[in-house]
């Protein structure tokens, strides 16, 4: 006889599957006040694991205390162009222990979380300087990029410009734009966006959010799959000077 009550199935007394959220810096350019307030709004937002795509030194105020804060939190670092070039002679503004620890990054990580291929490198791969411009880049090119990195989602910075192009479900090259946010020079105000990313797994959601407030902000995002038919035709040449250094 029944007494009302639902059957109890192995649905039913599972655990709620709970996200990985990680939080994405890119190009902090020795700004340790907004990295610090990026670590707290990201934590705010859920996240538990956290990476970095580079560029560490540079533009802003402190270099030394930048690095020395990737290094005490064991935050996943790759290397980028400007901390290339710091590691080559002495620089008045990064010092010999913080040079030692940048001649010690990779220039890409990878990771598999929740069963999604992470890969962490600069710029385009292979190479430090060429930057991935998302309103040029075809489906050719993303899957092009994907494939030569081995990735599902492949995390880049050097840009400055927060992107998604996505070929897939869980196929995309993100770009949480520069984490820098005050700048010694006037000149380079151009370069600070403030911002870091927040990817989500499995789902895959890529979303972007100001370093001071955690506030979502919008970005570029591109679906390059077409519905029917062939991948989009031939690379497309970025426009001149996006591979300039940033």
């Amino acid at each position: 006889m029944s007494d009302g009550r639902a059957p109890v199935t192995e649905s039913s007394i599972m655990p709620p599957v709970v996200p990985t959220r990680i939080a994405l810096f890119s190009d902090i350019h020795g700004d340790l006040r907004a990295l610090e307030d990026a670590l707290v709004a990201a934590g705010r937002l859920g996240c538990t694991r956290f990476l970095c795509a580079g560029d560490l030194v540079d533009y802003g105020r402190d270099a030394n205390g930048t690095i020395a804060l990737l290094r005490d939190r064991a935050i996943p670092t790759v290397l980028g162009n400007h901390d290339r070039w710091a590691t080559s002679g002495r620089r008045a503004d990064v010092s010999a222990a913080s040079q030692s620890w940048l001649r010690s990054l990779p220039e890409t990580w990878s990771e598999t979380v929740e069963g999604c291929r992470v890969v962490v490198t600069h710029a385009r791969w292979g190479s430090d300087m060429a930057g991935i411009d998302p309103k040029a880049e075809t489906e050719i090119d993303v899957r092009r990029m994907l494939a030569e990195a081995a990735a599902d989602v492949l995390i880049v910075g050097h840009t400055h410009v927060a992107f998604e192009l996505w070929c897939g479900h869980s196929q995309k090259i993100v770009n949480p734009a520069a984490l820098l946010r005050d700048v010694v020079y006037e000149d380079h105000a151009d370069l600070a966006t403030g911002t870091f990313g927040v990817l989500e797994l499995p789902s895959g959601e890529f979303t972007v959010h100001r370093a001071d407030s955690g506030e979502q902000v919008d970005i570029v995002r591109r679906c390059l799959t077409e519905p029917d038919g062939p991948p989009t035709e031939a690379p497309t040449k970025p426009p001149p000077g996006w591979a300039s250094p940033r």
